[in-house]
């Protein structure tokens, strides 16, 4: 099944994964225009980004830049929902950023430009009496592991419950009910 291709809210050009170095060792998997630079954070994740990885997302692209066509317009909704967007302000970022938030999945939209704005807001609450931070393994090394992990080969054997309590067939029969009635109208109807 292909996946729907999401849409820059701004401008309306294509949105691409980008990994993201966050703390506690985590990556995160953003959205990116490529041709405005905006970026797309699902709900809490602008909150787990690094300083320095919001600075490397939000690099400028000179040519992208003067190339830009100012008459292009996205369509101001969620790229994963579809719900128009709408301003959000947050004592946490700074008061001049224009974040546009989505009311249905509370993702979050920033433009380029946005991104720089928030991560040196954050630099001075972050500095003060922050401890080192463990290096972990690099992103690279994270995404690679990532799309090395198959699951498929995991088999875990099905062993029966050792259980004293016998099956009582009226109540597998009232638990399983709505299952079975929920297949059989799928089959019918094609739900």
């Amino acid at each position: 099944m292909e996946k729907k291709k999401k849409r820059c809210p701004g401008c309306g050009g294509d949105l691409k994964e980008v990994f993201a170095k966050a703390t506690y060792g985590r990556v995160l998997l953003l959205d990116q225009c490529g041709r405005c630079g905006g970026v797309w954070f699902d709900r809490w994740e602008l909150y787990f980004l690094k300083p320095d990885e919001a600075l490397r997302l939000d690099t400028v692209d000179l040519n992208a830049l003067a190339a830009l066509n100012p008459t292009l317009k996205g369509s101001g909704k969620c790229p994963a929902c579809s719900v128009p967007l709408t301003d959000f302000n947050d004592p946490a970022l700074p008061a001049d950023a224009s974040l546009k938030r989505c009311p249905e999945c509370s993702g979050l939209g920033l433009n380029r430009g946005e991104l720089t704005k928030y991560a040196e807001h954050r630099a001075p609450l972050q500095g003060a009496g922050k401890k080192a931070e463990p290096e972990g393994p690099g992103i690279e090394t994270l995404k690679n592991l990532q799309k090395a992990l198959d699951t498929t080969a995991i088999t875990t054997p099905w062993a029966p419950a050792i259980d004293d309590s016998p099956i009582r067939p009226a109540e597998m029969a009232r638990d399983l009910a709505p299952i079975i009635l929920q297949i059989l109208l799928r089959m019918i109807f094609r739900i």
